[in-house]
């Protein structure tokens, strides 16, 4: 019987959820004024905003410095090109790579009318021009 009356005496002990806490029992926690914590979270969101900003940014000026640098070489590309096919219209280049694809050409005779009429070609159709009109 002295063991069922000290259980009834635990019970007893435990505090009833409507019971206020005791002033003498240890809480462990800190507490932050409202405005405090709100100009808190109001840094850490601007402080992650401003990361993600920063990053974009970054993110964006990597990007068109590789397009300025593809843009660069490109150019290079190009002005080497026309180099190249300004060297190839000379009369003198001209003819020799007619002549290395077995064509050979003659200036037309004295009574020969040359006639070239380049007439604007519609897209997709070759350009109609008169060569050597014989008369």
């Amino acid at each position: 019987m002295a063991k069922h009356n000290k259980r009834k005496n635990k019970s007893r002990r435990r505090r009833s959820s409507r019971e206020n806490r005791a002033w003498d029992d240890t809480v462990y926690t800190w507490a932050v004024p409202l405005k405090a914590a709100a100009l808190i979270v109001f840094c850490v969101i601007c402080l992650v905003a401003y990361a993600i900003i920063l990053n974009s940014r970054n993110a964006l000026h990597d990007a068109i410095v590789r397009q300025e640098t593809r843009q660069i070489t490109l150019m290079d590309d190009l002005q080497r090109e026309t180099v190249k096919w300004q060297n190839m219209k000379t009369p003198g280049n001209l003819e020799r790579r007619l002549l290395s694809h077995g064509i050979a050409m003659t200036r037309p005779r004295t009574g020969q009318r040359v006639a070239m009429a380049a007439v604007p070609a519609p897209s997709g159709a070759i350009s109609q021009t008169a060569y050597a009109d014989t008369r």
